[in-house]
């Protein structure tokens, strides 16, 4: 059987050493995420430090920081894109669970009708792209990412 830990991304490695201390953290912190739409295409990105599942944008609040600000922060640091806060609609707080590591996160779709170029943080963020939803299951990806598609999928107002 083939180790988690043998490949050549350093940046896994760093994840499945501090996924002890992860989990601490993540159970008292609560975080931000959007299902960013365009054209039957979704957005994903791909953390640095993280199991390799592809996942949506967003992040962690700052002190007295109001989730959605948090997210429109975020979403501008990570991967470039201007959300219009008019334009977000809240789903509300979820529970995901990835490779073992429980999380709460709020949860908003978006809709870009404008395209932007995606600017992603060479740091925090390996890779952000655009997939075709209908492709989403060809790809190894977050739980949040497989919850969030199907409760917009079943969301009749959004797909138009």
């Amino acid at each position: 059987m083939k180790s988690k830990l043998n490949n050549k991304n350093p940046s896994k490695l760093v994840y499945y050493l501090a996924k002890p201390l992860l989990k601490v953290y993540l159970k008292k912190r609560i975080t931000t995420r959007v299902l960013i739409v365009k054209n039957n295409q979704v957005l994903v990105i791909k953390n640095a430090i993280s199991s390799g599942h592809l996942s949506l944008p967003g992040g962690g609040l700052k002190k007295k920081e109001q989730p959605q600000d948090a997210l429109v922060r975020e979403v501008k640091e990570e991967v470039g894109i201007d959300l219009e806060d008019d334009r977000l609609i809240y789903k509300g707080i979820y529970f995901a669970i990835n490779d073992g590591l429980k999380y709460r996160y709020h949860l908003w779709f978006y809709k870009l009708v404008e395209d932007q170029p995606i600017i992603r943080r060479p740091v925090e963020i390996i890779d952000a792209f655009w997939i075709d939803i209908a492709e989403v299951s060809n790809y190894k990806i977050s739980s949040e990412l497989t919850n969030s598609l199907q409760n917009w999928l079943n969301s009749t107002n959004l797909i138009k």
